[in-house]
């Protein structure tokens, strides 16, 4: 079973209210919304912010949808991450980790608001699915690349077809890829897609 990254607007109801109370419990901020000036009062913010939320979802398709491959290839960038922190495994690092915002969860949304929320993991029908900002993935990919030895911001091969057609990707026979490089990949997608949506103000979904 393939996993993606869909960048574009959430069309899951079950949603609104978990994310409007996460952003407003955080007091976070939006993405160059302006409202990060100290003279907006809390409840102006609040405000604005129950207003953006709306806006995240709708029926709309994603803006981008990128591969990554499968759960396999998202444990593997994972405990490379926890090894550069010195932890046993990825599964240690779900709460140890100074990089809360990485995909230990399957089912994942990044808000494209600023600075470091604490993260939230959501029940919605029985399901875990976190809540995190795309700002605060954006921080980590780039500590976890001034860390790692492998270069992870170098674009592996075929991640550009990838990027421009993924559907003919997908149906295409796969390269297999080395390590190095499905970590790279991994790395890239997560980027990629938190600084698209930091762009177009819609969150990160994972999928």
């Amino acid at each position: 079973m393939s996993s993606w990254l869909y960048v574009g607007k959430l069309d899951n109801p079950s949603l609104v209210d978990p994310v409007a109370e996460f952003v407003r419990a955080t007091d976070a901020r939006p993405v160059s919304r302006g409202l990060s000036n100290p003279f907006f009062s809390r409840r102006a913010r609040h405000a604005a912010n129950d207003n953006l939320v709306k806006e995240w979802f709708g029926p709309e398709k994603p803006i981008a949808s990128l591969c990554v491959f499968n759960l396999a290839s998202i444990v593997l960038f994972l405990e490379h991450t926890a090894q550069l922190e010195g932890l046993a495994s990825s599964n240690d690092a779900i709460t140890q980790s100074r990089w809360a915002n990485l995909p230990y969860w399957i089912d994942s949304v990044w808000l494209p608001i600023t600075g470091q929320p604490k993260v939230k993991v959501q029940d919605i029908f029985g399901m875990p699915t976190f809540l995190g900002s795309t700002s605060g993935l954006l921080a980590d990919l780039l500590e976890i690349n001034n860390l790692s030895p492998m270069k992870l911001n170098s674009i592996p091969p075929q991640y550009d077809v990838m990027r421009r057609d993924p559907v003919a990707f997908f149906r295409q026979e796969a390269e297999i890829l080395e390590e190095p490089d499905v970590l790279r990949w991994l790395w890239l997608a997560l980027f990629d897609a938190a600084t698209l949506a930091n762009e177009y103000q819609v969150p990160v979904i994972s999928a």
